[in-house]
């Protein structure tokens, strides 16, 4: 397969998220994006001309989660990125009764290229699908020993508020020099 996409950053649009074991059979996060617009990394960065359309027909890409205890963090804060909060893993499968809609959710994903078994390859997180996808699907009691691995992880401790200084008093008594502190 030749490459599609330049290395680079790309606003996606999410269009599917699933639950699946990898190759090694480990548990893993499968995120299929749809790229929509490409980084002009030499615009400035607020600017109009910062993102451009693809010049290419966008195809779908999968971007990989190992759900590991090396991988686990890194997960949770791309889920505290892109704004999700799950109590239970399974809910980041669409096909869960309780799962968290994130198609159509837009976000930022980066493409790179390397080189496996000799062929170059596109690069999407941590790896991209080879031909179409197949997530073998992780079974109930597998997304519970998940839970109670990382469940812990999904939840954040509540921060105490700021305390709020007391306003201060408005008087419409005119300033004079002994009223200042100097």
């Amino acid at each position: 397969m030749s490459l599609h996409y330049p290395n680079g950053q790309y606003a996606v649009q999410i269009i599917g998220s699933r639950l699946g074991k990898s190759g090694k059979g480990n548990p893993q996060w499968c995120v299929s994006v749809k790229p929509y617009a490409v980084e002009n990394s030499n615009a400035p960065v607020d600017s109009a001309e910062r993102w451009c359309s693809l010049s290419i027909e966008p195809y779908e890409r999968t971007i990989f989660r190992a759900l590991t205890d090396k991988s686990i963090d890194y997960v949770v804060q791309d889920l505290d990125n892109l704004g999700i909060t799950v109590s239970n893993w399974g809910q980041l499968d669409e096909n869960d009764p309780n799962h968290v809609e994130l198609r159509g959710k837009n976000t930022i994903a980066v493409c790179s290229h390397e080189t496996y078994e000799g062929k170059e390859r596109e690069k999407w997180g941590f790896a991209r699908s080879k031909g179409e996808l197949q997530i073998e699907a992780l079974s109930p009691a597998e997304v519970m020993q998940l839970n109670a691995l990382f469940r812990d992880r999904l939840f954040k401790p509540m921060q105490p508020a700021a305390a709020t200084p007391a306003p201060m008093p408005v008087t419409n008594k005119p300033e004079t020099k002994d009223d200042l502190p100097f």
